[in-house]
């Protein structure tokens, strides 16, 4: 999450998933990886799903993910990016400007 933003690399969602992937070898976003370089393709990838929260949910359930409890380890939706749990109740998103750190989140899944 530390490196600069970059659409489909390292963007809000790629970075939630790369931490993701680190912690439990599941790759959240594999599906979508490569096919989006600007914010109109990701918008347009996100319009077609339905919205962030229905496209995060179609991408968790194709790897398999579980719902979640608000737990240390999850991926969740928090006004329409992607972001990580490293401890209950704190999630920390990869934002334009840097980093982010909320204390819930609208949604969530876990390994």
């Amino acid at each position: 999450m530390s490196c600069r933003w970059r659409w489909g690399v390292a963007d809000c969602c790629a970075s939630a998933c790369d931490v993701f992937e680190a912690w439990h070898g599941i790759d959240p976003m594999r599906p979508l990886r490569g096919r989006y370089s600007g914010p109109v393709q990701a918008a347009q990838i996100i319009t077609e799903a339905g919205g962030m929260a229905t496209l995060a949910a179609s991408l968790a359930a194709q790897a398999g993910l579980r719902p979640g409890i608000g737990g240390a380890g999850e991926i969740g939706v928090r006004d329409g990016c992607l972001v990580v749990a490293p401890a209950p109740g704190e999630w920390w998103g990869k934002t334009i400007s840097g980093f982010s750190i909320n204390r819930d989140v609208e949604v969530s899944w876990r390994a």
